[in-house]
């Protein structure tokens, strides 16, 4: 009796579990609309596919049921100076050979301006960029800042002059101003902050404008880059003085570096080789 009763049992639980297994594989064959639409989807593609043989005669109407949607694209931080501007480093320290399309933009924007005040923008930008910096300027000197902000314009001029080989022609004589320059406590940001005023300044007096707005600026901030890099590079090995058996630091000297340009930072370096 006891047996009958058990195996009855056993019985009529394997008859529910088997129809709720029954159940619960009906409930996963049923899909959802959208699951439908998708399998829809897929024996439209799988028709086509079969009677045409290959993908580009999939009727346009039916393929977008199929197609899915592309992601988001991440936006690009612009690179417009008048944002926050912040030079491409060449991690190297040698600028890699400009285009001839991107030395055309460059002197196409150079032209375009006003040699007169683009010195005083440039300053200004930097005070900006770092008040502080204004005590580098030798305050007992009331000409010091004038005659810097005729050497910010004529630095980009000699840069545009020279950027077609950039390490022939500029890289002795930046070098060279750069290591003379860490006399008076400059440092490499404080040449950052020059590369990032002359940036600004410049799409800022060229008002560049149109398609050719992103080639022109991107390619000032490789030139531009080389410069700072050139520059800040030296600071960190001032010239030794002359008890260390060096030539010696001598500001009237600095001032003919800087005011004859890289020609002459090339003629000292022919001397230095022959010596």
């Amino acid at each position: 009796m006891n047996s009958y009763i058990i195996h009855s049992t056993l019985h009529n639980f394997e008859f529910e579990n088997n129809r709720n297994n029954k159940n619960q594989k009906q409930q996963h064959l049923v899909a959802s609309p959208a699951a439908n639409e998708k399998n829809k989807c897929f024996d439209i593609f799988n028709t086509n596919l079969q009677t045409n043989g290959n993908f580009n005669n999939v009727n346009s109407s039916e393929s977008g049921q199929f197609l899915m949607a592309p992601r988001p694209l991440r936006r690009c931080r612009s690179s417009s100076p008048s944002t926050n501007p912040t030079l491409n480093k060449q991690n190297s320290g040698h600028l890699q050979m400009l285009s001839l399309e991107q030395q055309v933009l460059i002197r196409k924007s150079w032209s375009r301006i006003q040699k007169s005040t683009f010195g005083n923008t440039v300053y200004e930008k930097m005070l900006e960029k770092c008040p502080s910096i204004e005590r580098l300027f030798n305050p007992s000197d009331p000409l010091a800042i004038s005659r810097h902000e005729r050497y910010f314009t004529e630095l980009a001029q000699w840069a545009v002059d020279g950027m077609s080989e950039p390490d022939k022609i500029l890289s002795n004589w930046l070098e060279m101003v750069g290591r003379e320059h860490a006399q008076f406590r400059v440092k490499r940001s404080h040449w950052d902050f020059m590369g990032e005023a002359l940036a600004e300044s410049i799409c800022q007096s060229a008002t560049i404008t149109g398609r050719q707005r992103r080639e022109t600026v991107h390619a000032w901030r490789l030139l531009l880059s080389f410069l700072a890099d050139r520059l800040g590079g030296s600071s960190s090995a001032p010239i030794a003085s002359t008890q260390d058996g060096g030539i010696g630091f001598n500001r009237i000297h600095l001032l003919q570096l800087v005011a004859d340009g890289p020609r002459q930072g090339q003629v000292e370096e022919k001397d230095v080789k022959m010596l």
